[in-house]
């Protein structure tokens, strides 16, 4: 069984209605160009194939890229950028392993199964809060106060469009 999309769907608009999309939001650096729906990693139920793990991780790097390239990181802040791109990267490869762990058993999708998709959804994404905001604050803290300013703008203007 495979989550359709519509499912992928509103269970990235619960998470936005919980906040929880903030990482995803800064992550794509989009400045709310793109629906989160189109952003969130799609979990199946059968094992990853290569495509799907090809895709995953080029969504992932891309979201990655833009970030980069939106706060406009030095060739300096390199060594303080490394830890902020792993900890994206881990966190999107948690979050597929745990969706696929989660559709895994599921026969089919009902309010109360909706409803736990969301709960792990949220806690996904705080828990992946809690190690992103460490590794960018100790970039942020060295970077000279115009950069910290686009880094506001970039942060402020997704965490707006999120409805946070």
């Amino acid at each position: 069984m495979t989550i359709s999309i519509r499912q992928t769907r509103r269970a990235a608009i619960a998470a936005s209605l919980l906040g929880g999309v903030l990482l995803t939001a800064i992550a794509t650096g989009s400045h709310a160009q793109q629906p989160a729906a189109t952003s969130a990693p799609v979990a199946t139920t059968a094992p990853a194939t290569p495509e799907d793990i090809a895709r995953a991780t080029l969504r992932s790097e891309t979201r990655i890229r833009r970030l980069h390239d939106s706060l406009q990181i030095t060739a300096a802040e390199e060594d303080l950028w490394a830890p902020v791109a792993k900890v994206m990267r881990d966190n999107e490869a948690a979050f597929r392993g745990e969706m696929k762990d989660t559709t895994a058993g599921m026969k089919s999708q009902t309010a109360v199964t909706d409803l736990k998709t969301f709960q792990i959804v949220a806690d996904h994404h705080a828990s992946g809060l809690k190690k992103f905001i460490p590794a960018f604050s100790a970039l942020y803290e060295t970077m000279p106060a115009a950069q910290q300013k686009r880094a506001d703008r970039i942060f402020g203007e997704n965490s707006r469009s999120s409805g946070m």
